[in-house]
């Protein structure tokens, strides 16, 4: 139970209050909505470091990004977020 709040429950909070909320916003403005959807997720993968799941974080990041500028809500990616990390959990991926 831990290891899925440690794991699961505050990452999936807290990286999408920071790279949807604030980075995601702030490159939107600057550099417009599609490229800062694309550098916002790009952002998120190298944050999760250079590793062979660098493309998996980027396009999860990506996918992330355009769910929070759909949605208008950090809510959708926040659950999304905790059901990846939760099921890497799960399978002793993590």
């Amino acid at each position: 139970g831990m290891v899925i709040f440690v794991v699961g429950v505050v990452p999936g909070i807290f990286e999408e209050i920071a790279f949807r909320g604030l980075v995601q916003g702030r490159l939107s403005v600057l550099f417009g909505t599609r490229q800062g959807l694309l550098l916002a997720g790009i952002a998120f993968a190298l944050a999760h470091g250079v590793t062979p799941a660098l493309p998996i974080h980027a396009g999860l990041g990506v996918y992330l990004c355009w769910l929070r500028w759909r949605s208008n809500s950090l809510l959708p990616g926040m659950l999304l977020h905790f059901a990846y990390n939760t099921t890497l959990v799960v399978v002793g991926a993590v």
